[in-house]
């Protein structure tokens, strides 16, 4: 059921906060909450948003020093997988020859080539010139950079955000689905390949292709009438020639289909709240959730005060949210853990069931955030991506995580809290 309705509203100017602990040391100092009780014996039940940001943003937040979730999954797989697989690993040898260039094999090459003598001036003039090109290019500088970096990357890979101390806390939406899909892609093995390999197919190509008239390629089509012949033929006709084909043969083409695995896809979540603030506090504390969600979702211009920022033509991505189920102050493991997202939509809808404003008599004719001219209701839908591939691995450790299976408990207790 939904946490508030119209008739649960009674807004008041002195409700506190109140002290209750919903998040770990490093956050609680920069949470948003709603509602302000959450938390308390009546709403155990709440979901964190950790907000990730950019390295590269000129808008830094507190930085927590905790990995991501994408970066600790990443962490197990690697220890699983007994190394880093990784885009380093992977590279490693383009990038070991970007960052040596090795002018004797290119000064055997050019004598090879141009059949220069070892000491030609000529062959000189074009080693100097490949050395210029070559510092110019600027791979000097990325091999160098990857060489550096490599164990950062084997660790996070090519991660380039950060956990922050900006975390908001709300309460369970009604909806919390979770789809997994796999992408199949369809193999036709019948219809034009089995006329390809059809015998007698390449002569009727050849008559098809031919100056004589249709009088003549239809007598030579009904003569060699084989069904890999006629089908062929109705192929070429287009969709005309099938439904003759079909009516003449009363039969149709088998496909021959096999599915092929082609692709895992990212999971996709919707998560919708309804805001109905009964304070000026909880009315001020849906306000800056809404702005710092719109904040942290939208991308920022990598200006001049930063390396490579060449006057604007540069966006820096917005940030990542990692998600996670709590109640009564702890991780829910009866949910299953998503792993670090990008919010892809940010919907506000500030009249779900019609306009409606409050008016404060402190305030009386004057609006001020979260008191006179503050909406009644605001709706916020949320939907996020996840950006990381769930594996076999994945699904596994989460149900060792979370000692499946290892007590036979017969006695459940309801929540609906």
């Amino acid at each position: 059921m939904a946490l508030f309705t119209l008739t649960d509203i009674r807004f008041t100017s002195d409700k506190n906060r109140t002290a209750n602990k919903i998040v770990g040391d490093k956050y609680k100092i920069n949470t948003l909450r709603y509602p302000i009780d959450l938390g308390e014996i009546d709403k155990g039940h709440y979901m964190i948003l950790h907000i990730n940001e950019q390295k590269r943003t000129q808008f830094p937040g507190v930085p927590t020093g905790e990995e991501t979730t994408a970066v600790q999954n990443r962490l197990g797989l690697n220890r699983f997988n007994g190394g880093a697989s990784d885009f380093v690993s992977v590279t490693q040898g383009a990038v070991t020859a970007a960052s040596n260039l090795d002018l004797s094999v290119i000064s055997e090459n050019i004598q090879k080539k141009f059949k220069l003598s070892s000491g030609s001036p000529e062959l000189q003039r074009l080693l100097q010139k490949t050395q210029d090109v070559y510092s110019a290019s600027g791979l000097p500088g990325v091999a160098q950079y990857f060489a550096d970096n490599a164990g950062t990357f084997a660790k996070t890979g090519l991660r380039t955000t950060k956990r922050t101390t900006d975390t908001i806390a709300l309460y369970m939406p009604d909806t919390l689905a979770f789809s997994q899909s796999q992408s199949f892609a369809g193999l036709e093995l019948g219809g034009g390949l089995a006329a390809l390999l059809g015998a007698g197919f390449s002569g009727i190509q050849n008559v098809v292709n031919s100056d004589a008239g249709n009088t003549e390629k239809a007598n030579y089509a009904f003569k060699n009438a084989t069904p890999f012949v006629l089908n062929a033929l109705a192929n070429m006709a287009g969709q005309a020639g099938r439904a003759v084909f079909a009516g003449f043969t009363g039969t149709t083409v088998n496909p021959m289909m096999e599915v092929i695995y082609s692709a895992p896809e990212f999971r996709s979540f919707r998560f919708d709240f309804m805001f109905y603030p009964r304070s000026r506090i909880e009315a001020k504390e849906v306000q800056n959730i809404i702005h710092r969600i719109r904040f942290h979702q939208a991308p920022e211009i990598l200006g001049n005060n930063s390396a490579g920022g060449l006057g604007g033509y540069f966006l820096v991505p917005p940030s990542e949210f990692d998600i996670k189920f709590f109640y009564n102050g702890a991780e829910n493991p009866n949910i299953p853990p998503i792993s670090t997202c990008v919010l892809q939509t940010v919907d506000v809808d500030y009249a779900p069931s019609g306009f409606a404003a409050y008016e404060v008599l402190e305030d009386a004719g004057t609006p001020k955030i979260g008191s006179t001219g503050m909406p009644v209701g605001i709706r916020l839908g949320l939907v996020f991506k996840e950006t990381q591939i769930i594996t076999k691995y994945d699904v596994n450790r989460e149900v060792n995580s979370r000692d499946f299976f290892s007590r036979a408990e017969n006695t459940f207790e309801r929540t609906d809290q």
